[in-house]
């Protein structure tokens, strides 16, 4: 819409007009010739210019964007102290991360085949991306007190000065370096591994550049207060990148944390990733934030565990709650509203308190993360009861996954409910699952024999894989029997995928996921006589393709790590592209495996007692998506 003229009056309407034109992003002395050819009149009103609402609002100048935290340098030991590095020989994994997002992704239509995204994916190029940080070397100098075993890749060195050409890096991608030295048997004091790597590369023309803080190597008295734990996670990628984001420095990691939220709740539930996730957690999971990320850095660190008065406890309740801001309503008086800082449970909760104890300087100095104005050495607990180096066990939160399965039993089951059995039970820390897909899959083997009185016996062996390329937890086979032999058979006729969540108060919930129900929800329901016909499982229930995935997250999972996850597997796609026109005869196409893993590695699931495996090679990626388009079009033979 036009301005109005009443807008551009006065003395200085030729220079408002000027400052427009520059808005617009012409040079003050082209704005200068625009005036004077004519395109302001003599009362300095715009002549035939047709300007949007906003054209005399002061836009920001533009500036290039910021690089600041373009690129990040984690660095994480084998062992903190001599007595933990294994022949002497402690090995640095040095990870060089480009924090930039992309800018350009794939073009994959909403209706796209599988076929046609993984085709898509093929032809992407990510380091086309404007974001990719180009050239980038990677430079370190070796302490005095150590000498250099080898290196993957190999560097260009002039010792004690080691170099690194780590080439270009996608947006959210990564290299990693990893350095073998030689250390001391025993040292006495603190020592200084290298000097900082720092890490250098350009980013669209302008030069990017980070530093690790430097690998330290601490007397063994300190071992109990450097070791990995499940709650405080230092070899986490996301830990480790928010610690090099803030250079490794220990007083700017205790200020990261303070600044996060603080909720009421008991024992450890979320974790370093959780709490760094959920940017809030209550006092234990914020301790074990701030611990990962000092510990990763070699600085000893504790849990220290204490009672708070009832004013302080109240002030963190509080700070769970905004203060109003403005008038959205009125109450009419005697009205009962919440008194969050008087309420017996959260003030229990939060009497409970825990914070960390660093040795910083020669010292251990109290740090609490909980309170926003706290300060490097200041305490909040009235009492001290006791330091931790660990979380105790009976604190944390737990998942328990039940394999629960049922067979119908011809010579038993008319007399009651039908057998019931459990062939995988395991229990995990809640803290192990954030962010990290669970699946259960079922390694099938098939025997039979035919005749007057034939037999088909499938055997199933369920398997959980945590995460992405995660270890595999096996459990026992079971299996089911068909025949036309009289009271020779044995059907499986359900199976259920079990979860039971325990709190720390002990509380549990359960949740139950049918896998196979052979019988039917109506006929549970109703009751009545179980007929399991002859065809019933002459083909097996489940099979190896067959996955079933949940994610169970006590925290919040964020959008940017779902991305980075996409990002990895485009990044790998290439990989796949010579099994795109590779035909799989019909007797293999049962052990193809879905793609499911963003990041490289082959791990061949096999019947073997040494637990199961899966592979999760790229290559059969096309492979598997064309046979899902010809599963779901109804062409597959």
């Amino acid at each position: 819409m036009p301005i109005p003229r009443a807008a551009l009056t006065g003395a200085n309407s030729a220079s408002v007009m000027q400052q427009v034109l520059q808005n617009a992003g012409l040079p003050v002395k082209v704005a200068e010739k625009v005036t004077n050819i004519g395109l302001v009149g003599p009362d300095g009103q715009p002549n035939g210019i047709l300007m949007d609402v906003g054209a005399l609002q002061q836009i920001e100048s533009r500036k290039p964007v910021s690089l600041a935290n373009s690129i990040s340098v984690s660095r994480v030991q084998s062992a903190y102290v001599p007595s933990r590095a294994l022949s002497n020989t402690l090995v640095i994994t040095f990870t060089v991360t480009n924090n930039r997002p992309p800018l350009i992704m794939p073009n994959i239509p909403v209706s796209a085949t599988v076929t046609e995204t993984v085709s898509a994916t093929l032809t992407f190029d990510p380091y086309k991306d404007p974001n990719t940080v180009r050239n980038v070397l990677l430079t370190d100098v070796l302490g005095d007190q150590v000498s250099f075993l080898w290196s993957s890749p190999m560097p260009g060195h002039s010792m004690p000065e080691l170099a690194w050409n780590l080439g270009d890096i996608p947006p959210l991608g990564s290299i990693t370096v990893t350095l073998a030295l030689r250390v001391p048997v025993s040292v006495d004091d603190f020592i200084d591994l290298d000097g900082g790597a720092t890490a250098w590369g350009t980013l669209q023309g302008r030069a990017v550049s980070a530093v690790a803080a430097r690998a330290t190597l601490s007397p063994d008295i300190f071992g109990e207060w450097l070791v990995w734990t499940v709650d405080a996670d230092y070899r986490d990628e996301y830990v480790q990148q928010k610690a090099a984001e803030l250079g490794g420095d220990p007083v700017q990691m205790f200020f990261y944390v303070r600044g996060l939220g603080y909720e009421s709740y008991k024992g450890s539930l979320r974790g370093a990733r959780g709490t760094l996730w959920s940017q809030a957690g209550n006092s234990l999971d914020q301790a074990s934030l701030l611990i990962a990320m000092l510990r990763g850095a070699g600085v000893p660190a504790r849990y220290a565990h204490g009672t708070l008065g009832d004013e302080r406890a109240r002030e963190l309740i509080l700070s769970m709650f905004p203060a109003p801001t403005r008038t959205v309503g009125h109450l009419p008086a005697g009205t009962e509203v919440a008194d969050p800082g008087s309420d017996p449970q959260l003030l229990a909760e939060t009497r409970d308190h825990w914070w960390v104890q660093a040795y910083l300087e020669g010292q251990w100095v109290d740090l609490d993360p909980s309170f926003a104005s706290a300060r490097p050495g200041q305490v909040f607990a009235d009492t001290i009861l006791e330091t931790l180096a660990e979380v105790p066990d009976n604190l944390r939160h737990k998942v328990t996954v039940q394999v629960q399965v049922e067979r119908y039993e011809q010579l038993t089951s008319i007399y009651g409910d039908l057998p019931i059995s459990y062939p995988l039970v395991h229990t995990f820390n809640s803290v192990e699952l954030v962010g990290k897909p669970l699946s259960l899959g079922h390694l099938v083997r098939t025997t039979g024999a035919a005749g007057l009185f034939y037999t088909v016996q499938h055997t199933y062996t369920p398997y959980l894989l945590l995460g992405e390329g995660g270890a595999g937890i096996q459990g026992r086979p079971f299996q089911e029997l068909v025949s036309n032999f009289p009271f020779g058979a044995y059907p499986l006729t359900g199976e259920w995928l079990i979860l039971e969540v325990r709190d720390a108060d002990g509380n549990v919930s359960a949740y139950r996921r049918t896998i196979v129900d052979r019988i039917g929800f109506e006929r549970r329901q109703r009751g009545g006589m179980v007929n399991v016909g002859a065809e019933v499982g002459r083909t097996p229930a489940v099979s190896e393709l067959d996955d079933y995935t949940i994610l169970v997250s006590p925290s919040f999972v964020p959008a940017s790590a779902v991305g980075e996850s996409l990002n990895a597997l485009i990044a790998l796609a290439p990989r796949a592209v010579h099994g795109v026109s590779q035909e799989v005869p019909k007797e293999e196409r049962a052990i193809l495996i879905p793609v499911g893993c963003s990041r490289p590695g082959s791990r061949r699931l096999k019947p073997d007692s040494g637990g199961a495996r899966r592979d999760r090679d790229l290559t059969t990626g096309p492979i598997f998506a064309k046979m899902m388009d010809q599963e779901q079009s109804g062409s597959r033979p």
